[in-house]
């Protein structure tokens, strides 16, 4: 702006003068506008108004509140068109040690000499002589700073900062992530909630497959969270964790019990605790929830959904957890009737009628799945389906048809024990 502008004084290059020719030639090509990035309400509005006054040149404006802020901002979004911005020293570090800045065209900027303050081109020079000698002695700059940041003992956000930009420069100088996720470790111990630490932690966390490291790190995000949208989607990323790979069932629980609380209405949530429920052996509190689900989808029984299909099947498998096979028969039959293509819905009753050794019903469900595509995730692949149609058959004395199910079987997969067992049988 002053460099420009020179502030509203009434000294200034013309527009158009020779000076500021080559600028406003090139401000006429790229379309006059100019974005910039800066502290909240840290330059009066009069400011731009004027600047934009003068010389004819829009200014869209974004704000933040720290350099951390700024500096995500812009590493987050790499396509924006932020022109100018206005860092302290350590963000202007940052920024270069993640190639997030271009070189000023001096010959564009004719007032530089003029009001460019001589401690910010020290500041600048400072700065960029500490990333030269980084770059050149690499290691030995870098363990020399490691032992200064080991010196220090203050601990808090200051020290974390220090670890985190530590983190970076083995990542952009010596290729290092095991240094990196060291210094990262230490940055969040000393300061749980820094925001890049541990976003960069559950990067490599997933990377790596430390799905305890990915656990602790989302554990730490979600701690760091204001909204409870923001929070519960975060809960519900950690149950996911928590149930499939860590295989922990009852912190899956309590994760969404947390996200319950929070939003009561939420049908993924609720979806997901009922299963935890069941998984947990905990029915009776499973059942609860899901009839809440059903009531909300079908207006109180007034209409059919396939969202409530899925419903009815949750609570039929709560029912047959409990050990209550009439109940759980009732429920899958309601699900069937509101979505005859449902396969999870087709498996699940298919084998309760196998249970139940009424072979009529299980094979006529199982011969309609054999028409029907889905995969394992289901629980179940073609072969199963296979070998259940052939049981059945075997059971009800049609060895010649049950033979012939059990080779599809084995067609599908060549290793299933359970249509080998049954060819041999035949």
């Amino acid at each position: 702006m002053q460099i420009f502008a020179d502030r509203g004084k009434k000294e200034k290059a013309a527009p158009g003068g020779e000076e500021t020719a080559g600028v406003m030639e090139q401000l006429e090509k790229e379309g006059k506008v100019l974005h910039i990035i800066d502290w909240a309400e840290w330059w009066p509005e009069e400011i731009y108004e004027g600047f934009s006054e003068e010389y004819g040149i829009k200014i869209v404006r974004d704000n933040f509140a720290s350099v951390d802020d700024m500096v995500t901002k812009i590493k987050l979004n790499p396509g924006a068109d932020y022109d100018i911005t206005l860092p302290e020293i350590r963000g202007a570090v940052q920024m270069m040690e993640l190639g997030l800045l271009q070189e000023l065209n001096h010959d564009w900027l004719p007032n530089a000499e003029k009001y460019l303050p001589e401690a910010t081109k020290n500041a600048e020079a400072e700065a960029g002589r500490l990333i030269a000698q980084a770059e050149q002695k690499g290691r030995q700059i870098i363990q020399e700073a490691k032992e200064k940041a080991a010196q220090t003992g203050r601990g808090g956000p200051d020290q974390a900062e220090v670890h985190f930009r530590l983190a970076r420069l083995n990542e952009s100088h010596l290729d290092d992530e095991d240094g990196a996720i060291a210094e990262l470790r230490k940055a969040v111990e000393l300061n749980p909630g820094h925001v890049g630490a541990n976003d960069s932690l559950v990067e490599y966390c997933r990377k790596r497959g430390d799905n305890d490291g990915l656990w602790e790190a989302l554990m730490r995000q979600e701690m760091n969270l204001e909204t409870d949208s923001e929070k519960v989607a975060k809960l519900l990323e950690i149950a996911d964790l928590q149930s499939g790979p860590l295989g922990d069932a009852a912190g899956a629980v309590a994760s969404l019990e947390r996200a319950h609380e929070m939003d009561k209405s939420n049908k993924d949530v609720m979806l997901k605790l009922s299963d935890g429920y069941i998984a947990a052996g905990r029915e009776d509190e499973a059942i609860p929830v899901i009839e809440s689900l059903i009531e909300a989808e079908t207006l109180g029984g007034k209409r059919r959904s396939k969202g409530a299909a899925v419903y009815h099947q949750r609570l039929a498998k709560a029912y047959l957890s409990r050990g209550d096979q009439d109940k759980s028969l009732e429920h899958l039959e309601s699900a069937y009737k509101m979505d005859i293509s449902n396969t999870e819905v087709l498996i699940s009753l298919g084998k309760l009628h196998y249970e139940r050794e009424d072979w009529d019903k299980a094979i006529k469900l199982f011969r309609a799945l054999l028409l029907q595509r889905f995969d394992s995730s289901a629980g179940v692949d073609k072969a199963d389906i296979y070998w259940y149609v052939g049981d059945i058959s075997l059971k009800q004395g049609d060895a010649r048809k049950a033979k012939g199910m059990f080779q599809r079987g084995l067609d599908e997969n060549n290793g299933h024990e359970g249509c080998k067992d049954g060819l041999s049988k035949c």
